[in-house]
């Protein structure tokens, strides 16, 4: 559901780390999500484009990326549904599975 939003699951796991994390560097997010820098960069860059994420620079080697506050109530909305069509979705899965009941 989330992926036709912000078109990759990357970005979706980055906007994720920020409901926990007030901010971060870009090593930190590199190493919580195990991806590869070209990638986590590349879609860093195009949130930060969109203004979702704000960078801030504290010197040549450190980069720190927070969610822009405009952003946090209407994210964490969409987190909040997502879960809980997630939630509801797998519990009637496993009420079909455990009843072996198969919509015609």
């Amino acid at each position: 559901m989330l992926e036709e939003i912000f078109g990759t699951e990357l970005k979706i796991k980055i906007l994720k780390l920020f409901k926990e994390y007030e901010r971060l560097r870009f090593t930190e997010i590199k190493e919580i999500l195990n991806s590869g820098a070209g990638s986590t960069k590349s879609s860093l860059g195009e949130l930060v484009n969109y203004g979702i994420l704000n960078r801030f620079d504290d010197g040549p080697k450190k980069v720190y990326y927070s969610l822009n506050k405009d952003y946090k109530e209407f994210l964490f909305k969409i987190f909040e549904i997502e879960e809980e069509f997630s939630f509801k979705h797998d519990k009637q899965k496993m009420f079909v599975d455990f009843f072996g009941i198969r919509n015609k």
